[in-house]
């Protein structure tokens, strides 16, 4: 292969991101590296502190809820965990508010501040494609997907 070729150089560099982060001790040894960390997700406020002064461009993004988009139910029937609604006399422990990013295979997605009608787009964007047009449907009949939303 010749200098310069795609296979012998890349242009692009590693960059990371850090669960559960702590102290940032991974986000330290990517650097030795050559890896750039640019999130870490870490809830405990003096973790944070330290964090933030190792690395003051690194994005801190709080509480993350990481989940696979489907289930196999006991017929062995693929089913979504991402529901258009509650099932009745579901219990909920959390507002929707208390959730700012959401993680399945299919990608991440930051839900602070949006709107019933963003959040459902978002959220969408992230199931498995097989089940993203049901949950389009019936968010349209719930009244809270609009016809400026985007198809995914």
């Amino acid at each position: 292969m010749k200098k310069g070729d795609d296979m012998t150089q890349s242009t692009r560099k590693l960059t990371m991101g850090s669960l559960f982060d702590g102290i940032s001790g991974f986000p330290l040894a990517s650097v030795r590296c050559g890896i750039e960390p640019i999130w870490a997700s870490e809830i405990e406020p003096f973790p944070i502190l330290v964090s933030k002064i190792r690395f003051p461009r690194m994005e801190q993004m709080g509480d993350i809820i990481c989940c696979s988009s489907t289930m196999t139910d006991k017929s062995g029937n693929l089913q979504s965990r991402i529901r258009p609604t509650l099932r009745e006399g579901s219990i909920v422990t959390d507002t929707r508010c208390n959730v700012q990013y959401l993680v399945t295979e299919y990608g991440i997605v930051n839900l602070k501040g949006a709107s019933t009608w963003e959040r459902a787009e978002k959220i969408v964007s992230i199931a498995h494609p097989d089940f993203r047009e049901a949950l389009i449907k019936e968010a349209e009949k719930l009244k809270i997907w609009k016809a400026t939303s985007k198809r995914c």
